[in-house]
């Protein structure tokens, strides 16, 4: 417990350092060093001291900040400040003197952990260059998508909120209802601006199915009901089925309540139903209408990635335990024309090549999603590196391309200035570094 509580304090003291103005938006690699332990009241650096501060100046040459905080106990007096805070001058000091162009700054900090007492704590700061396809820092892409859909969803007026029609089954208690309205109303109002179909939702339970089945037939929707009376059903008595339905003039979808929906594993599922109304409506706009093809990856993981960002319980700017949870629940078994023995979907991404990619991707098009993770995995990998590099803006702006003459891949080709066959091949980085960072 002991070593627990150390490590939560200092990532608190870490996580809580005060710096300097900078530019709103700039996006920084971030590198840091703990100076080894100064002796007694010393202030000035020693020989090792020294070395550590040149070794993070050489490390970072393009740096446009170089923060030296003097760190405190916290219960010490405050005279210690004084002592600490001429350790950071003097590293940040030393810093300057071997690269006169850095932009240094000193500052004293308290902290709760006992290691980092009396020690000097350096931070430095570059700003990244803009991402590109074929130039991107795979461990900003989670990050850069999450930011673009929030400041999409911060400039957009309250107002202009979908509504929708809640329908829940008799079965359904009052606490699940208010929960999954309120995971919904973020993508309500994200939606607004490209999406305007009136939609109904409903919510079930295991003993509302013949219900359900019957608000759905007086729907004109006879074709779920092997999907609601599916065998997991008939064994357990419990539903299991979240799907939506894009008819002309009659958008709908239903969302299965069980013990596990409260979790935060299930928080996405209802907006990902949602998200699945406006991508397909902009799908059906194709050249064959609503028989229209649409990739899979594109329709699973797009719903995935925004149900995701826009749900309070799931989000997070770096999507970690999205990502761990894609890579190790996977039981998914790929086979590709180099790997005809198949491999674990794990394993594949360890060191996928690009025409590896290419061809799983192109499977991935039009592979059932159903009992298969794969599509949701790199339909979530794929679309967050669309949003990522060239913003949500120019996302809607391809699926608003879609019309009676461009198909899905003239679209993004229009849109993006590269073919599918490109965006597959740019992925590839990506998932080695989801492998190597979450395996």
């Amino acid at each position: 417990m002991k070593k627990l509580l150390a490590l939560v304090a200092s990532l608190l003291l870490v996580a809580s350092f005060a710096t300097p103005a900078q530019s709103a938006g700039a996006k920084y690699k971030v590198y840091q060093k703990t100076l080894a332990t100064f002796s007694s009241t010393a202030t000035t650096l020693t020989g090792q001291q020294k070395a550590q501060v040149k070794a993070a100046v050489e490390a970072n040459p393009d740096a446009e900040k170089f923060i030296c905080t003097g760190i405190r106990y916290f219960s010490q007096p405050m005279s210690v400040n004084i002592m600490v805070r001429k350790r950071a001058k003097a590293a940040c000091e030393y810093a300057k003197q071997l690269n006169p162009e850095l932009s240094t700054w000193y500052q004293n900090k308290p902290t709760q952990a006992r290691s980092y007492a009396g020690k000097v704590l350096l931070t430095v700061k570059t700003e990244k260059a803009e991402p590109t396809f074929d130039s991107f820092d795979p461990e900003d892409i989670s990050s850069l998508a999450f930011s673009s859909v929030q400041a999409k969803l911060a400039s957009i007026s309250k107002d202009q909120a979908l509504s929708y029609t809640l329908i829940a089954g008799p079965s359904v208690s009052d606490s699940a209802k208010v929960r999954e309205n309120a995971r919904l109303q973020n993508s309500l109002l994200f939606w607004s601006s490209v999406y305007s179909e009136p939609f109904a939702a409903y919510l079930y339970t295991g003993d509302d199915v013949d219900w359900l089945i019957g608000e759905l037939e007086a729907r004109g929707n006879p074709f779920w009901n092997d999907l609601v009376r599916n065998h997991y059903w008939r064994s357990t008595g419990n539903c299991s089925q979240s799907s939506a339905a894009v008819i002309p003039g009659n958008h709908h979808f239903i969302h299965c309540q069980r013990s596990t929906s409260g979790s935060l594993r299930e928080s996405n599922i209802f907006a990902h139903e949602l998200a699945h109304l406006p991508i397909a409506s902009f799908a059906g706009n194709q050249p064959l209408g609503i028989f229209s093809t649409f990739p899979v990856w594109m329709n699973e993981g797009g719903a995935q990635f925004f149900s995701i960002v826009l749900t309070n319980e799931a989000n997070d700017d770096d999507s970690a335990y999205w990502h761990k949870l894609h890579l190790s629940s996977s039981r998914d078994k790929i086979t590709l024309s180099t790997r005809p023995e198949g491999v674990n979907f794990k394993d594949l991404l360890a060191d996928i090549t690009v025409a590896e990619t290419v061809e799983l991707m192109t499977v991935l098009e039009s592979q059932s999603a159903l009992d298969n993770n794969t599509p949701y995995a790199m339909g979530l990998w794929a679309t967050e590196l669309l949003v990522a590099i060239k913003g949500i803006d120019t996302y809607f702006e391809f699926l608003q391309g879609l019309d009676s003459n461009t198909d899905w891949e003239a679209a993004l080709e229009e849109t993006y200035g590269f073919d599918k066959g490109d965006l597959y091949g740019y992925l590839t980085k990506y998932l080695h570094w989801i492998w190597k960072t979450y395996k």
